[in-house]
């Protein structure tokens, strides 16, 4: 009889779930950059035809990185200086933009390139990026534009000819507002009226909120 794998649980470990990752994007790349990962077997150059030549990619542990000129950036992880480079094409690519894209708290287009740059490079994935921000459904209600309320029809007072003043008015209160009162203070609060059709200002002080006084 066979012996069984031990079968081990647990929470995935960094070391576990690096490689992991490694060998989805060195299989993705084997799938999509064929002829790229031949030449660089070689010792070749990558063909200027092939649409990473311009990232000068490099072949590391058979993964295919940017070269770039960033070698010298101390400043930098390694991930960010040498990101993996991907096609814009396969569903890998779409899941990590996604998951850059949420992860940014559904932010916008070069914020979810630059969270998704720290590690991966999309061939042409700026078009990738924007095609997933557009059919994500959060970040157009959160950035949906705001309806404008239609406005109502003018009252037939702002439309008289040539009435006197305050002949129509609104009215508003504002405040309150301490003022000096005796040896102490007190509390008023300003009375506004507004004519409809002129636009005069007229200012009462309103000494209480009681009927009395605003009566």
């Amino acid at each position: 009889m066979s012996k069984r794998a031990a079968h081990v649980t647990g929470s995935l470990t960094l070391e576990e779930l690096n490689q992991a990752t490694h060998v989805i994007i060195r299989s993705v790349q084997n799938e999509y950059f064929t002829e790229d990962v031949k030449e660089l077997k070689k010792d070749k150059e990558v063909k200027k035809s092939c649409k990473p030549a311009n990232l000068r990619p490099v072949l590391l542990d058979g993964t295919l990185p940017v070269g770039g000129r960033l070698q010298e950036a101390v400043a930098l992880s390694w991930d960010e200086k040498h990101p993996m480079v991907l096609p814009k094409g396969h569903h890998v690519s779409q899941l990590h933009v996604r998951h850059y894209h949420e992860s940014a708290a559904h932010s916008g287009r070069e914020q979810t390139l630059c969270e998704r740059r720290r590690m991966f490079w999309i061939v042409a994935g700026r078009s990738l990026v924007k095609g997933t921000i557009r059919n994500c459904v959060k970040y157009r209600r959160l950035n949906a534009k705001p309806e404008e309320q239609v406005m109502a029809l003018l009252p037939r007072a702002r439309l008289e000819a040539y009435p006197p003043p305050l002949t129509f008015t609104g009215v508003d209160l504002f405040g309150p507002l301490t003022v000096k009162w005796g040896s102490g203070t007190a509390k008023r609060w300003g009375c506004l009226f507004t004519c409809l059709t002129t636009r005069a200002v007229y200012l009462e002080v309103t000494p209480s909120l009681e009927a009395d006084d605003l009566s």
